[in-house]
């Protein structure tokens, strides 16, 4: 069994490849701060297209009344 001089990190293993836990809950952390944000634009979008399909209702019918005078 080989020691590490004092010139090497004890921590390091250059033979271990991954993430750390830090760069993980950093990636989550990101992710549901995206999720949270595109949820709030679908609302906003959902809502839009109700607010037209009212508009566009209403006027078709402001159409039809017309039409029929």
């Amino acid at each position: 069994m080989q020691y590490p001089s004092k010139s090497q990190d004890l921590t390091s293993h250059p033979s271990q490849s991954g993430r750390t836990m830090v760069e993980i809950i950093g990636s989550l952390a990101i992710m549901g701060v995206l999720s949270i944000a595109s949820f709030a634009v679908y609302r906003v979008a959902i809502d839009w297209y109700r607010a037209n399909e009212i508009t566009h209702g209403i006027m078709e019918r402001s159409v039809i009344v017309r039409q029929q005078r």
